[in-house]
């Protein structure tokens, strides 16, 4: 009886401590600092074995990179036709033409869906694998589900599949910015999508897409959140929130290049000062940039990998942490930074 009693009162505390995240009743509660929920905080859940992210061997020698700042493109305003529209919920895999050839993407819509503005979140798959796997490694479907953002996971270009990062790999001449602005508009013909709150994020070659659409589309991209893959290309235009996450042992990419990265993109949200650090968790630092024009956060996991903080399946390469569950931060931080 006494231990029941202590497991409830443990159970009991740590709720207590736990907030709500999200926009609608149901809403799982979880620790602002974490993004863990009271039970994985209590027991994490070991990660299942998906194929491990291989390494690029085209990047270019000397990153990070100092590039000639980039104009930034002129917004093309999205339709709103999607909101006349009526649209299934659930899971699909859809094509589109691009720069004359066909792409596709993994597309969830959760069941809230109701042909009202909703916030759009793109999930960049690592090098070498695919959307299906993004899609279960990141969990972001499960996360839309509960707080009901849409979820477009897309495949990449060449074989391996990947991103084409202006100036920071070899480049394939495949337009990916410009796909990904082609399916957006495509989107927007059929889906209401909330045009202050579309994000992108992902995990490593992925993360450096998420980056990329903050640097080339910063009009119409609202925040970012690149996984193990922050990168700069010289942009010009709007400050964009960034929030991102690295491991220090990460031998794909470098913690030194994201961090080079996150100070550049400090600089160009105009912060000042030096960031405040707060450790969240055993192994886990915070950096808040401070005074900025838009948000810079970057999250260091001490002994890290090249992976996705909390995933449920193993599917980057090294040590994955429980300590934080990178998915829920992501959208907590994406609700909190609407475009202005």
């Amino acid at each position: 009886m006494g231990r029941r009693c202590l497991l409830i009162c443990t159970i009991a505390a740590l709720g207590a401590l736990f907030t709500t995240c999200g926009n609608g009743g149901g809403s799982p509660t979880v620790d602002p600092d974490t993004g863990l929920n009271a039970a994985e905080a209590l027991q994490p859940t070991p990660p299942e074995p998906l194929t491990p992210e291989p390494t690029r061997s085209d990047r270019l020698p000397t990153p990070p990179m100092t590039p000639t700042p980039r104009p930034t493109p002129v917004p093309q305003p999205l339709s709103a036709a999607g909101c006349n529209q009526t649209f299934k919920a659930g899971d699909s895999v859809q094509t589109i033409n691009s720069s004359g050839g066909a792409r596709s993407y993994r597309l969830h819509v959760p069941k809230q869906y109701k042909s009202t503005p909703m916030p759009l979140v793109l999930n960049f798959h690592g090098y070498g694998q695919s959307a299906a796997q993004q899609e279960k490694y990141s969990g972001l479907n499960t996360v839309a589900d509960t707080q009901g953002f849409i979820v477009v996971t897309p495949e990449g270009s060449s074989s391996p599949e990947g991103w084409n990062i202006v100036g920071v790999y070899d480049e394939n001449g495949v337009d990916d910015v410009g796909f990904v602005r082609d399916l957006l508009a495509g989107l927007s013909n059929v889906l209401c999508i909330d045009q202050a709150r579309i994000y992108a994020t992902g995990h490593s070659n992925g993360g450096e897409m998420a980056s990329q659409l903050a640097c080339m589309l910063p009009n119409t991209i609202a925040a970012v959140a690149p996984v193990s893959g922050a990168v700069w290309q010289g942009c010009s235009g709007r400050a964009v929130p960034v929030i991102t996450f690295q491991g220090t042992v990460d031998q794909n990419v470098f913690y030194e290049w994201s961090a080079s990265a996150m100070s550049d993109w400090a600089q160009h949200n105009k912060c000042s000062g030096a960031p405040t650090v707060t450790k969240v968790s055993a192994h886990v630092s915070r950096q808040n940039y401070q005074k900025c024009q838009a948000d810079v956060v970057f999250y260091t996991i001490d002994g890290g990998g090249h992976t996705w903080p909390g995933s449920k399946v193993s599917g980057g390469a090294g040590p994955v942490t429980t300590e934080i569950n990178a998915s829920n931060l992501i959208w907590t931080f994406f609700l909190n930074h609407p475009k202005k």
